[in-house]
């Protein structure tokens, strides 16, 4: 949220209208008025104008985001361009060639600047403003000592644009008129569709109008509307009366003669400081206020040299704001960062007891670390090999050489069962031979065999026909160095 003061510096009072914008809307907040009362010296003027200007500022509770003033505009030469709309990106080097012909000075002493109006057959029309460089820097300065460093400097009746948004019926599409007569001078716009096609500032006021004077500034009015016309535009359908000439009786009436138009009296918005019909003194700060507020290119003499400083001053105008964001910052940031380590550390403290729990039961050694997970892995553990020593592979090869070549046998049935994790288990051999001697040849050869504990010899019977002896021999399975057996073995039986 932006609060923008419309700040109007008047020869009798300094009037300010306070302008809140959020998103997308623009609402005026308050008028805020203070006398002033100029004296012969420059001192004593600059004085008056510094207090009436505080005590508006006063008014406004906390400083202003931005505060906008103007220069008069009899003091620049505003005038109507047309370029080539392909042109339209180098405007801002187009328009000073195009103005040179027509200005008093040379355009390097000159602040120069331009707003678009429309595009007519392929030729995008402007409304460009040159205002000496001296003055330019001469009002900055006085608005600065004051108090008052405006953001935007804005020039003669174009600013009057700025009541578009408070004031609808300025943008119908047709031309409307907005004359405002203020104590020394006259501001005349002419708009179509809510944009400025004309600005002019007659050196006629108030004064003429109040003291039958009217005259001189009825030829101005004509001249201006004679251009207007002689350009090819068309005939306002309204005009809007502004300023204090708009409380005079039969003002109205007498500006509808002089432009041959409908005329009348906007009404602006009652708010705090003043209402209707007082509110109509605050109409020119009103459309400073707003003409700032109002998005797209406009007229401001604030550019170059005289460009206001965008960092420092609005840094420390928020300074309490500025450390609230960023403490809010660094703790978000502290609290994510928490968040995730406590997240990270929980994950981490899981896979490690994961870890231990597979380390543990391959390896015989629980540990946590990754490292030495991999150690284990690539060398081994330190304690007994998980893997079988004595095999089912290991058993049908003891019981081949346990045969010699020159004894026929043949084997009638082959047991082998064999304990996984004990490494223990029973070897059962059924066969044929000729001769309990070549049994009992076969059975010492067993005998030699270092894993086979005990060798029980079986009962024998004629084989066949009376052909050969069948046998039978069990052994007891257990390598050296395992541990004793167990009554309830769990194994694989390879038969």
């Amino acid at each position: 949220m932006a609060r923008i003061l419309g700040l109007d510096i008047g020869e009798d009072a300094i009037r300010g209208v306070l302008l809140r914008t959020q998103l997308r809307k623009t609402e005026p907040v308050a008028y805020l008025s203070a006398p002033r009362f100029p004296g012969a010296s420059p001192a004593e003027r600059a004085d008056s104008l510094r207090e009436a200007v505080q005590e508006v500022l006063r008014g406004c509770g906390r400083p202003p985001d931005g505060i906008v003033a103007d220069l008069d505009g009899r003091e620049a030469s505003m005038r109507r361009l047309s370029i080539p709309v392909g042109a339209a990106k180098r405007a801002a080097d187009i328009v000073p060639f195009e103005l040179e012909p027509l200005l008093p000075l040379d355009a390097e002493d000159a602040v120069i600047d331009y707003q678009p109006i429309s595009v007519v057959d392929g030729e995008l029309e402007l409304l460009a403003v040159a205002a000496p460089r001296a003055r330019v820097a001469e009002r900055l300065a006085e608005l600065s000592d004051a108090g008052a460093t405006p953001k935007h400097l804005l020039v003669g009746a174009a600013c009057l644009e700025g009541l578009v948004p408070f004031l609808p019926p300025l943008e119908e599409q047709g031309p409307v008129i907005v004359v405002e007569i203020r104590s020394d001078r006259t501001e005349v716009l002419m708009l179509r569709a809510g944009h400025a096609a004309l600005s002019r500032t007659l050196g006629h006021g108030l004064a003429d109008v109040a003291g039958g004077r009217r005259s001189a500034l009825e030829a101005d009015l004509k001249r201006s509307m004679a251009a207007h016309m002689g350009s090819g535009a068309e005939r306002p359908t309204h005009a809007y009366l502004l300023g204090g000439a708009a409380l005079l009786p039969g003002a109205v009436a007498w500006l509808g003669g002089v432009l041959g138009t409908e005329t009348s009296v906007p009404d602006l918005p009652d708010l705090p400081g003043a209402v209707h019909p007082d509110s109509i003194h605050f109409a020119h700060a009103l459309a400073l206020a707003g003409r700032a507020a109002q998005k797209g290119k406009r007229i401001d003499l604030r550019r170059g040299e005289f460009a206001p400083a965008k960092a420092a001053g609005a840094l420390r105008a928020h300074t309490a704001l500025l450390a609230v964001c960023a403490l809010s910052v660094v703790l978000s940031l502290g609290f994510s960062v928490w968040a995730r380590y406590s997240t990270l550390s929980a994950e981490h403290d899981r896979l490690g007891a994961q870890l231990g729990d597979i380390t543990e039961r391959y390896f015989d050694v629980r540990t946590e670390s990754a490292a030495r997970a991999r150690e284990l892995l690539e060398s081994g553990a330190a304690g007994a090999d998980p893997l079988p020593h004595f095999d089912a592979w290991d058993v049908l090869d003891a019981v081949s050489q346990a045969i010699p070549p020159d004894i026929t046998h043949d084997t009638r049935r082959l047991d082998i069962e064999l304990d996984d994790e004990a490494h223990e288990g029973q070897l059962r051999v059924e066969g044929t031979v000729e001769s309990i001697a070549q049994r009992d040849t076969i059975a010492d050869a067993l005998a030699e065999q270092e894993c086979f504990q005990a060798i029980n010899r079986g009962p024998t019977s004629p084989g066949t026909g009376n052909v050969g002896l069948n046998y039978r021999l069990e052994v007891d399975i257990r390598c050296p160095g395992e541990p004793a057996p167990t009554k309830n073995r769990r194994g694989t039986r390879t038969r």
